[in-house]
């Protein structure tokens, strides 16, 4: 998606992104040092920073119009990958139970012990 919009400041955007990448890590390198890696919660607020220094580096260099549009579409392309992920691992768990035998009388049992269940709530 960064490609598409980016067009000509594709470097530009890159350069700037390994520069905050790089300013992140070097600054939690900085606390787990002062802190003898022991947390805190000084590394969340540093990861916190970074990613919101990022993102106004990228509403710099895109605009932002440009950045809440591709948030939008990363957004759906992960919700449609986590979806599909879910789906596959669905029929996993689905093509094992087919093969276990379950009877109408176990069906049965079962959905009278969560009605008991329920009414001695």
């Amino acid at each position: 998606m960064v490609r598409e919009e980016a067009g000509s400041r594709r470097s530009t955007a890159r350069f700037l992104a390994f520069g905050v990448n790089g300013l992140g890590v070097l600054l939690m390198i900085v606390v787990f040092a002062s802190t003898a890696a022991i947390p805190t919660g000084a590394e969340v607020a540093v990861a916190g920073g970074s990613a919101v220094l990022a993102q106004r580096l990228l509403e710099a260099v895109f605009g932002d119009q440009a950045v809440r549009s591709m948030s939008i579409k990363a957004r759906k392309a992960l919700v449609a990958r986590v979806e599909q992920l879910f789906e596959q691992e669905r029929g996993r768990y689905d093509a094992v139970l087919q093969e276990v035998p379950v009877t109408e009388e176990s069906v049965q049992e079962l959905r009278s012990a969560a009605s008991d269940v329920e009414a001695a709530r």
